[in-house]
């Protein structure tokens, strides 16, 4: 039994004898990333349907779909600027679709809604949303029959 209690207190004085010894060294460190505020814009067609062949005043909207990131304010605009002011309305003209048709349709384009084209993003999974208005702004009964369209471009800055 002695036997077994000196190779007990030999085993603990060797373990203590090791542990101081030992020696420790560190450092600190972080763990990062950098997280870049993103924008996007999804306009749909605005469709003014199949009218009579006398064209009246009339307009037509749809919704612009808006995300981004989490606090990034952003402008949208109807011309390609990149600073202020952000233009929020123009005026245009939609040509026929047949060959030798030189007929045109006038037109007026604004933001209507969303602040009149600003915000600040609730994160890249919100959506927001900006009403865009069009209006034929003559009345004409002389218009070839034909498809008429003009292409546009919805801008975000961000």
């Amino acid at each position: 039994m002695r036997k077994i209690a000196f190779m007990i207190a030999a085993a603990a004085m060797a373990a203590a004898s090791s542990s101081a010894n030992a020696a420790q060294a560190n450092d600190g460190f972080q763990v990062k990333v950098q997280i870049n505020k993103r924008c996007s814009v999804t306009m749909p067609d605005i469709d003014f349907g199949t009218l009579d062949a006398t064209v009246a005043a009339t307009t037509a909207n749809a919704d612009a779909t808006i995300s981004c990131s989490k606090g990034a304010a952003y402008n949208l605009g109807l011309t390609n600027a990149t600073t202020a002011p952000f233009v929020t309305s123009v005026s245009g003209t939609m040509a026929g679709a047949t060959p030798g048709n030189t007929d045109t349709i006038p037109y007026d384009l604004s933001i209507t809604s969303g602040a009149s084209g600003t915000g600040t993003g609730l994160g890249v999974a919100q959506q927001q949303t900006a009403t865009l208005e069009a209006e034929l702004t003559a009345d004409d009964d002389t218009l070839t029959p034909d498809s008429y369209a003009a292409n546009r471009t919805l801008y975000i800055n961000y």
